[in-house]
């Protein structure tokens, strides 16, 4: 590949095995690399990633060749996500959700506490967004599967789901499916108690007074 990329910046054009010959010279390349991403993830949360540009160069030279690294214009370092817009992309998974809820006739309400569950569950320095992804299915959607097996969706009373978090009981598993943190760093400074992620079905007369139980003050519909 890296002769290819060579070529590609030597020329301006890239020649097949057939012969054919493709024209680089009005094009942009960018390429993505997680090359020293260890060395961003042990910053600090909220330092710039500049600040860990040499051992970033350092770990770019020992996987590179040097005529090749010579050739790139400019290598950009990302700041990682910090922990806003981690919940920011859970309340965006959560909002996925809702909406296969609302094809089903089963409206979604998940409280400001359980999307903050869910972001720590999927914050990870070195991975960015994609954990939000995961945790988001494994300890919301699955669940949420199961617990509406056998519900009849052409039933004339609406059911709401509401999702929020408790106390997780004394014995309960750390891991898996519908445990609490996900292991988030500085969990044990952000949660003090362990908590789980609860999923209740609840008829229509029985909304308001389901969604005020534990002194929830803020839902996401």
């Amino acid at each position: 590949m890296a002769t290819l990329l060579l070529q590609v910046m030597d020329e301006g054009h890239l020649t097949d095995s057939h012969g054919t010959k493709v024209d680089f010279r009005s094009s942009l390349v960018v390429l993505t690399s997680n090359l020293g991403a260890q060395a961003l993830a042990e910053l600090a949360e909220g330092r710039l990633s500049e600040e860990a540009r040499p051992e970033v160069m350092k770990a770019v030279g020992e996987a590179l060749p040097p005529e090749f690294v010579n050739r790139l214009d400019q290598i950009v370092l990302f700041n990682r996500l910090p922990r806003e817009q981690i919940r920011q992309i859970a309340q965006i998974e959560v909002r996925k959700v809702r909406e296969r809820m609302v094809d089903k006739g089963l409206p979604l309400h998940v409280s400001d506490g359980a999307i903050e569950w869910l972001a720590e569950a999927g914050y990870d320095p070195a991975y960015g967004a994609r954990p939000v992804r995961r945790a988001v299915r494994q300890h919301l959607l699955n669940p949420l599967a199961r617990a509406l097996i056998g519900h009849d969706e052409d039933s004339d009373e609406v059911t709401h789901v509401l999702v929020d978090t408790k106390k997780a009981e004394a014995g309960a598993s750390p891991g898996g499916e519908g445990g609490w943190f996900g292991g988030g760093v500085g969990q044990s400074e952000l949660q003090p108690e362990r908590m789980q992620l609860r999923i209740q079905l609840v008829p229509e007369d029985e909304l308001e007074e389901a969604r005020s139980e534990g002194g929830v003050d803020t839902w996401h519909s």
